[in-house]
């Protein structure tokens, strides 16, 4: 393919490839139920590429990059209000996680935020809102991290604009001037920051940084052992510890190398 070709030119290569041509099951296979995504560098999968008139030039598809490519049941078209997640329901008992469940989330004209999203999962595993807790999975780390809707975090205003307007000083010790009254005025305006709670915030922003290909494990805070539950799985937390040795042993070899 050349890096002028389109996405949709691209799917169209894909389904001529021999390998997938001779398939029966995919004899029918139209381009709008070909999906196209990137590979992340733990595996999992990442953003979709929405844009089919877009060339792969433009989206910075370069030579040598690893595609995701899935073959859906129906025909797709996915909008910019629209994240395709992986969900996963807790099993407390076996602290563990049931299948993956492909959920596409669409946030409509309002913010995405955790309880909206709630309301949005509850169609999905029939768990009401004020009962649902979430953790997002951190493959690298291999630990998932609980969105805790009530916890309260900091969060900057807007600067004004225009708040030197007026001041007419010049030359070096007069710069300096300013910056020091510009500095004690913002020590003094307290409501340059604001608590706010993890539920009302972007989940496109920290903390959250939430993301196409994420994986979402989902727990039912009504079911026994809720309450002590965190999450994690016996097969992460021998991974976390696995690492953790890795890096004590990377620093160690590190170490020895500076002496000699």
């Amino acid at each position: 393919v050349k890096d002028s070709d389109t996405i949709d030119e691209l799917k169209e290569a894909i389904l001529n490839m021999e390998e997938y041509r001779n398939k029966t099951e995919l004899a029918n296979l139209t381009t709008d139920r070909v999906r196209l995504r990137t590979r992340s560098r733990n595996l999992f999968f990442g953003k979709i590429f929405r844009e089919k008139n877009k060339t792969l030039k433009q989206l910075k598809i370069k030579s040598g990059v690893h595609l995701v490519v899935q073959f859906l049941d129906e025909p797709e078209e996915l909008k910019g209000n629209q994240i395709m997640l992986l969900l996963r329901q807790r099993d407390i008992e076996h602290k563990d996680y049931n299948e993956f469940i492909h959920f596409k989330y669409t946030h409509e004209k309002c913010l995405p935020t955790l309880a909206h999203l709630k309301e949005k999962l509850e169609d999905v595993v029939s768990i009401k809102p004020e009962n649902l807790s979430v953790a997002k999975y951190i493959p690298h780390a291999y630990d998932w991290k609980y969105w805790d809707p009530n916890q309260e975090i900091e969060v900057k205003k807007k600067n004004k604009k225009g708040k030197n307007k007026g001041k007419s000083k010049k030359g070096k010790n007069k710069q300096e001037e300013i910056k020091k009254e510009d500095k004690e005025e913002e020590k003094k305006d307290e409501s340059n920051v604001e608590l706010k709670k993890l539920s009302e915030l972007d989940l496109r922003s920290a903390p959250f940084l939430l993301s196409e290909g994420d994986i979402l494990g989902l727990r039912d805070d009504t079911q026994e052992g809720a309450s002590t539950d965190d999450f994690q799985t016996e097969a992460d937390i021998k991974n976390r510890e696995r690492l953790e040795e890795l890096k004590k042993l990377d620093k160690t070899v590190k170490g020895g190398d500076k002496k000699v």
